[in-house]
């Protein structure tokens, strides 16, 4: 009767051993996310009744498809609480993460994290957490009405501004429009903000940086650095384009506000090189008193360092100036959009070729110069815009049509004055 009463306590050992009252969960709000939506993941360590342990982190999450940023990573020494509601549980969170599922992933996976558990009194304990990432739901077609603007996959919540309108700028030289976009969303996700510009602007380069302080909202910065050939600019307004907001379910139009461009005068160049020099004139009183300088070596090597200096002085002005004004000059730019262009055209790079030489035909069409050449300078237009904005990003017109066309075209504009006879 002794043996049997302790084969039972032995049993009740083993099955309480083997047993642990600990949850380990992931929780995805919220729960029926679309493709690009913010969503956070919490890992909840859940017990029945109150209790403090000790938490190692011995595998982190991984995150496949998904743009993921840690928000809270608790590890060490807890307490699991009970907190009011109806879950009569103790828990405490070790883990929270913000995820954006990359547009187009359908099936993003999320591997579990893995944590030791240490309570007084129990052996250690490694739970997985459970729970995997729920189904992304695709993106609503956009309405009829909406298609005409560009959405490049912005999903969450957003709003625009512009702080400056105000844009001063020169003729020919780089200058500066910035817009920031707030709020929550797939940040990670947008790098570029549809901006079309107009013939007389030119884009130099394009840049955007993320950013967020406590307590506000997200926000990333984006920079155009553009130049003009034209004295003067009017007032411009960008295209809007689409967000996508999970909130409300549908589809927020975005608007630019209206630049006023300001044209600043240009530096006027010094016209007398001897007003910016620093060599010091002596009267000539001063140099009858030092003739008996001029017989020392050092006397000549003095002057020989003056002349190249005012020389070098002139040869740089000059240098200068012949920069300034090859940069004014539109046969210059014109060359160098032909040689980029065939650069282009070489390394078989169609999208770069189409873009200079549809922007080279609307500034021809604009000045009304060869009017010849126009059924070449439509099929260059027509052939960027079909590779730029169709799904497919195929030509519509052949390869050897296109050289063809190109040839005859920049024989004539190699000219500083082109005729509109081919």
């Amino acid at each position: 009767m002794v043996i049997q009463a302790l084969i039972l306590l032995m049993g009740f050992a083993a099955q309480g051993a083997s047993e642990h009252p600990f949850t380990f969960r992931m929780e995805i709000t919220p729960s029926s996310p679309f493709q690009g939506e913010q969503v956070t993941a919490n890992f909840i360590l859940e017990s029945p009744t109150e209790k403090a342990v000790e938490v190692e982190v011995m595998k982190f999450p991984e995150f496949r498809g998904f743009w993921s940023e840690n928000l809270t990573l608790r590890q060490g020494p807890m307490r699991l609480m009970a907190l009011p509601g109806p879950r009569k549980k103790a828990m405490a969170l070790v883990g929270s993460y913000s995820l954006n599922s990359i547009i187009g992933m359908k099936m993003p996976q999320i591997e579990p994290m893995r944590i030791l558990i240490k309570s007084f009194g129990d052996s250690a304990i490694t739970l997985n957490s459970e729970g995997s990432a729920p189904p992304f739901s695709e993106l609503p077609p956009i309405p009829r009405n909406l298609k005409p603007y560009p959405f490049s996959g912005a999903v969450g919540s957003f709003s625009l501004l512009v702080s400056q309108t105000q844009i001063p700028f020169r003729q020919n030289q780089p200058f500066l429009i910035r817009a920031e976009l707030q709020g929550d969303g797939n940040f990670a996700e947008i790098n570029v903000l549809p901006f079309a510009l107009t013939s007389e602007l030119s884009l130099i380069s394009q840049n955007n940086t993320s950013g967020a302080f406590m307590g506000t909202p997200k926000r990333k910065l984006f920079e155009w650095v553009l130049s003009t050939q034209e004295p003067s600019l009017q007032d411009w307004t960008p295209n809007p384009f689409l967000t996508f907001n999970p909130n409300s379910r549908s589809y927020q139009v975005l608007t630019f506000p209206t630049f006023h461009f300001v044209a600043l005068p240009e530096t006027a160049l010094p016209q007398n090189i001897l007003r910016l020099s620093s060599i010091p004139f002596f009267p000539v009183e001063t140099w009858k008193t030092r003739r008996d300088w001029t017989s020392t070596l050092w006397f000549w090597i003095v002057q020989l360092l003056f002349f190249f200096l005012v020389l070098g002085r002139v040869l740089v002005l000059q240098l200068q100036l012949f920069h300034t004004r090859r940069l004014q000059d539109p046969f210059f730019h014109r060359k160098l959009k032909i040689n980029r262009a065939n650069q282009a055209l070489k390394n078989q790079n169609w999208e770069e070729f189409l873009s200079i030489a549809s922007r080279m035909s609307r500034e021809l069409i604009a000045s009304g110069k060869g009017t010849s050449f126009h059924p070449s300078l439509s099929l260059f237009i027509e052939a960027d815009n079909q590779l730029r904005f169709s799904p497919s990003k195929t030509l519509s017109v052949s390869r050897d049509t296109l050289k063809l066309e190109w040839e005859s075209l920049s024989k004539a504009l190699k000219s500083p004055h082109p005729t509109d006879d081919k």
